[in-house]
């Protein structure tokens, strides 16, 4: 049943993606975001500034996928 409706869905929007691919996708984000903190601690200046800009936007990225997906993420 959910197949069939991602299905069309996917031949109507071409972007279906099941809540446990969207919940994925977010702890991946989350797990970037801290990647790139971790990175930065032992960074030089100019590559700390820039690591911890990424890891806001993978984790403003993990925010809107799950916002998008109608759950809300009790880790930050």
């Amino acid at each position: 049943m959910v197949l069939k409706y991602c299905v069309a869905r996917e031949r109507d929007r071409g972007d279906c993606r099941t809540k446990r691919q969207m919940m994925a996708e977010s702890e991946t984000y989350r797990k970037f975001a801290e990647e790139c903190r971790r990175m930065a601690r032992n960074a030089l200046p100019h590559q700390r500034a820039i690591l911890l800009e990424m890891a806001e936007l993978w984790a403003n990225l993990a925010e809107k996928t799950e916002a998008e997906n109608g759950y809300a993420s009790n880790s930050k």
